[in-house]
């Protein structure tokens, strides 16, 4: 049965998530990582993320505007 791209991603995400949970597990419980250690250590990561994406936004945001200004300041042909 062949799906479709949405259901491609969906499968992807599951699977990523499914992962890092069973890396967490194994951390925790295999090789007596604190638990404590494990929960900065997502803290730690979802600020990189966040600050990833804010960062991206603002170049974006950047380049619209740079694009937006130009657009005005060019001479009428």
């Amino acid at each position: 049965m062949m799906f479709g791209s949405r259901g491609r991603g969906r499968r992807t995400v599951f699977l990523g998530v499914l992962a890092t949970v069973v890396f967490v597990w194994a951390a925790i419980d295999r090789f007596d990582v604190p638990a404590e250690e494990m929960a900065w250590l997502l803290l730690y990561c979802l600020l990189g993320v966040l600050t990833t994406m804010v960062l991206a936004a603002l170049c974006v945001g950047l380049v619209v505007g740079v694009k937006a200004l130009l657009r005005k300041q060019a001479p009428p042909e």
